[in-house]
């Protein structure tokens, strides 16, 4: 049974990285690579709410930060 769930978190870097966030919550590193995947996915406003909380605690976390900058700035109508 514990195979069949962990099996059902590495279906999509979405799904493992949600999964991930789900037991290591409010982990910066986690957050940010949950939101470069909703950015490839296209998932833009997703991206920018959990970006958001990975800038809150670690605002010199540059990888988040520019990440972050890319979800705003794709949803911002040109």
């Amino acid at each position: 049974m514990v195979t069949l769930t962990r099996n059902a978190d590495y279906r999509t870097e979405n799904a493992l990285w949600e999964a991930t966030a789900r037991h290591s919550p409010g982990k910066t590193r986690v957050l940010n690579n949950l939101g470069a995947a909703y950015l490839q996915a296209g998932r833009w406003a997703d991206a920018e709410v959990v970006l958001q909380e990975a800038v809150e605690p670690d605002p010199g976390h540059a990888r988040a930060v520019e990440n972050l900058r890319q979800a705003r700035e794709r949803q911002s109508p040109r």
